[in-house]
Order: C-alpha cells, then structure tokens, then sequence
C-alpha cells in the first residue's frame, strides 16, 4: 500500500499530470455505484456487477458528466492533495523523518 501511495506521489508531480483526490470526508451530492470512464465527451463506459456497458448516446452520458463534475469540484489537487496522501502514508508507517517536530502532517486546505 505504501508503495502505491508513492507512485500516487510521483504522478502527481508530474508535469502536464492532473490528479484529483477525492477525500473520504467530503460530502458529495452524488455518489457513483459504479466505476465510469469518460472518453472525448462522446462515450462512457460503465462497468457493473454484470456486464460492462458502452454508451454513446448523448442523453446517457450527461448524467456521467455531471457526476464528474461533482467529483472533480471536490477533489484535491497538487499540493492539497500531496499532503493528503502523506497522512495516508504516515498513518500506514509513521516515518518521523523530515517532520521538525515529530508530528504528523497537516491539511491547510
């Protein structure tokens, strides 16, 4: 797990890279039931229990997009995000090393 959250890191330092955390606490007005893709804004994919659909027609992708759009306004980015996943990471192995008074970090989001 510590590994993931470096590559986490590593992605979003990259440049021309945009990665946005979505917080467990944050309350979203909606929440997805299932995992979504979004491709050029002229299809999605939706992957469910049963089957993995493909949809093309304008009226069945809109509600994706607006749920992306939700997401994506509550998502941290950057920096805010950077200092999140190292309070994943400190929780998971609380490594004190380059922290000048011994805590853990902070959120100034």
């Amino acid at each position: 797990m510590v590994g993931r959250l470096d590559r986490i890191v590593e992605l979003i330092a990259r440049k021309g890279t945009v990665i946005g955390i979505v917080p467990l606490h944050v309350r979203l007005p909606a929440i997805p039931e299932h995992g979504f893709w979004i491709f050029d804004d002229d299809r999605v994919n939706v992957e469910t229990i049963g089957a993995e659909l493909s949809l093309t027609d304008h009226n069945a992708i809109e509600p994706y997009r607006r749920v992306f759009a939700e997401l994506s306004r509550a998502a941290l980015r950057r920096q805010a995000a950077l200092r999140l996943v190292a309070r994943a990471r400190y929780q998971l192995v609380p490594d004190r090393t380059g922290m000048e008074d011994g805590n853990a970090p902070t959120s100034r989001t």
